[in-house]
Parts: C-alpha cells; sequence; structure tokens
C-alpha cells in the first residue's frame, strides 16, 4: 500500500494516559436523528466521495474505521495492548472527531481500546447494547463515558443511521435475554451506495438466526467474520444469506482460541469466498466508490496485495430452513440432527418437525451437528 506522511499532534502524549484511564475535557454530543425499518431498501445517494474500511491489525480482536473525507466512525477497539495502536492509527488517518463510537460488546478484545479512544477524541454518538459485566474494562469504560458526558444509545434492529453519502441499518441484538453475552453484540449492514459492508461482533448462530428471522436483506459485498472465525459463528444459512463477495477474519496469530475455526475456513472455500486475514495481511482496506470495492492490504499473503470487487444486485428473497425432524433433549434444552452421535436416552427426547419450532420452544442447537445449518 501507497505509504502517506501526516502531521502529528500531541494526542500521543495521551496515549499512556488512555491505557491507565486519565480523564480529562468533556466530550461534545449531537443527537442523530435515527428512524426505525424492517428493511434496508431506501435509495440511497450516488456517493460524492469515497468510503474507506479499514480493518485494522490488532491482533486477537476487532477494529474497524470507517472514513470518509468529512465524516468518520469506529467499530471496537481492540485489546488494551493495542490501545495505543488504535490512537495512534486515528491520528495517523487526521481523524478530528468520530460521528460514531459502537462497542458491538463488552468482551475485552473489543472494548479495551475504545477507552483510550473516547478520552482523545470529541464523539458525537455512542452505540453500545443494553447489558452489563462485572469485568474491570467495562467499569473503565462506563467510567470514561460518564467523566465525558456521554449518554450511550442502545439500538433496537431496524434501526438506521446515516453517515455522510451512507447509512447503516441495526441488525441485532434482536432479544434482551441471552444465555451468552456475546449475542448482545450489536450487528449492523453498512450501506454505501450500492455496497455493503456487514459487522456482527462476536455473534453466534442464535443471533445470526433471528438476524434472518427480521426480514432485513443481508446481502453484502464485504463480511467481517463473526468471532474471528470461530465455529459458533457463520452458519450455513446465514452465509447463503449475506452471500458475500469476500470475507475478512480479524485474528492474531497463533491464539490460544484456534481461531479461525477450519470448519468455517472449508465454509467459506467451499462457497468460493476469497478469505483475508490480519494476522497474514495486516491491516486490509476496502475503498468504495458505491459501486466497486478495492481491497488492499498491508502485507500479501495468501490473497492478492489489491482487487477489486464489483458490486451485485441485493438478495431479496427470504432464506427459510427446510423442515428436518430434530431430536431435543429435554434436560440440556439442545436439539440434534438425527444422525448426531450426542442423541439423549429415548425417555429424554422431544421431537421437533423444524428448528424453527425447536428455537421456539426455547432449546438451542447443538454444536457437534449444527441443525441449525
Amino acid at each position: 500500500m501507497q505509504k502517506h506522511f501526516y502531521r502529528l499532534n500531541g494526542c500521543y502524549l495521551l496515549i499512556l494516559f488512555c491505557i491507565i484511564f486519565s480523564l480529562t475535557g468533556c466530550t461534545n454530543q449531537s443527537n442523530l436523528h435515527t428512524s426505525s425499518s424492517k428493511s434496508s431498501s431506501s435509495v440511497l445517494p450516488v456517493p460524492t466521495d469515497s468510503l474507506s474500511v479499514q480493518y485494522i491489525d490488532v491482533g486477537q480482536g476487532n477494529a474497524v474505521l470507517l472514513q470518509t473525507k468529512e465524516q468518520a466512525m469506529i467499530i471496537d477497539g481492540g485489546d488494551r495492548s493495542h490501545s495505543s495502536k488504535v490512537v495512534s492509527y486515528l491520528k495517523k488517518h487526521n481523524v478530528e472527531t468520530l460521528d460514531y463510537v459502537i462497542a458491538t460488546h463488552y468482551d475485552a478484545d473489543h472494548l479495551s481500546g475504545l477507552v483510550g479512544v473516547l478520552n482523545c477524541y470529541p464523539v458525537a454518538k455512542v452505540l453500545d447494547p443494553d447489558y452489563t459485566t462485572d469485568s474491570k474494562i467495562f467499569a473503565s469504560y462506563q467510567t470514561m463515558k460518564k467523566e465525558k458526558g456521554i449518554t450511550s444509545v442502545h439500538p433496537k434492529a431496524g434501526e438506521t443511521y446515516p453517515f455522510g453519502d451512507g447509512q447503516f441499518t441495526i441488525l441485532a441484538p434482536n432479544s434482551t435475554h441471552y444465555s451468552d453475552d456475546n449475542d448482545y453484540s450489536i450487528a449492523i449492514l453498512f450501506e454505501y451506495g450500492k455496497n455493503r459492508f456487514l459487522f456482527a461482533g462476536d455473534a453466534s448462530i442464535e443471533s445470526e438466526y433471528e438476524i434472518l428471522e427480521n426480514g432485513i436483506d443481508v446481502s453484502c459485498d464485504v463480511y467481517l467474520a463473526s468471532h474471528h472465525g470461530s465455529s459458533t459463528s457463520t452458519s450455513e444459512a446465514f452465509l447463503k444469506a449475506m452471500n458475500p463477495s469476500t470475507t475478512i477474519i480479524s485474528v492474531g496469530a497463533d491464539n490460544s482460541y484456534g481461531h479461525p475455526n477450519e470448519e468455517i475456513l472449508n465454509r467459506l472455500k467451499k462457497a468460493s469466498i476469497p478469505i483475508y486475514r490480519t494476522d497474514t495481511n495486516g491491516t486490509i482496506t476496502a475503498t468504495s466508490d458505491g459501486t466497486t470495492i478495492q481491497i488492499s492490504t498491508e502485507h500479501s499473503s495468501f490473497a492478492k496485495n489489491s482487487v477489486t470487487l464489483q458490486s451485485k444486485p441485493n438478495s431479496k428473497e427470504s432464506i427459510s430452513k427446510p423442515d428436518q425432524k430434530l431430536i431435543g433433549n429435554k434436560n440440556t434444552k439442545k436439539v440434534h440432527r438425527t444422525s448426531c452421535s450426542s442423541l439423549p436416552d429415548k425417555d429424554n427426547q422431544v421431537t421437533f418437525s423444524s428448528y424453527e419450532e425447536s428455537r421456539k420452544a426455547g432449546y438451542l442447537a447443538c454444536k457437534k451437528c449444527h441443525p441449525d445449518s
């Protein structure tokens, strides 16, 4: 990628204090209009600028900067060890204010870097999910918002938010109570002209299925793999509905979680979807003019250093799962395919005609046989 040199300013002196949550100044806030919609079929204006979507290499975490000539927003900020890198990255790219900061959820590898970002930048609006944790980083995040005078918004599925010539629609969360905190993740579909980008934090298959149920078209050009390519996300049904032209995986090299999962990689390869990874490609940048997307990488490995994607027509077809006989375990409240090796004893079985029926009964999908895919 071509290198540019930018003016450095005094925020570098604040980076160390960002990490230890030194609190100075006051954040300016403004109310940005939101509207509720059950589809993202509105006709967007022809962009007069270009959009840069930068998937920052923050190791085992997520941090994405979306930027036009006049606007900037960040989705997640990586973990604490990358907080200074994220702030430095924003300064290098001439970010002075942020229209939006989105904390998809409160895991440290997504949230920690945002504490430094909030300390160093004025922010118009902060979006985060409506749940709490007892972690130290969550407490620091809440303290930073309070000191900066920020009242965050808990967005609801179907709401749309403007961003220059583009907009983004909230896809999730769709419920208020989950057994897995990852499913509180805010998922968004960002539209810029004809180009569409999807982000879903660490949302699992349960959240993906809820997104499919809510009727919003999720077809996209670029998909940031949920949960760093974990087997808990990117179900076959969700992948089919998105039908992305390319997938980006934000992941740390040789991480202890085994991300990305081999099954997910094979699922993407089987669908002939090109894969970019921050552990091998470094920071990945997708630049859109509203019709085509140019993808470039910091390092060239396993993928071309630069490639152009043509936008494809949005699919408005409803994606549904075929009926299938499934077996539920009354004790564990897990549902299985009839061929699963983990079927319960007959006296502990309940039969469902479809995954949808089992879900409505409160059953979760077995992680071995994946009846939801």
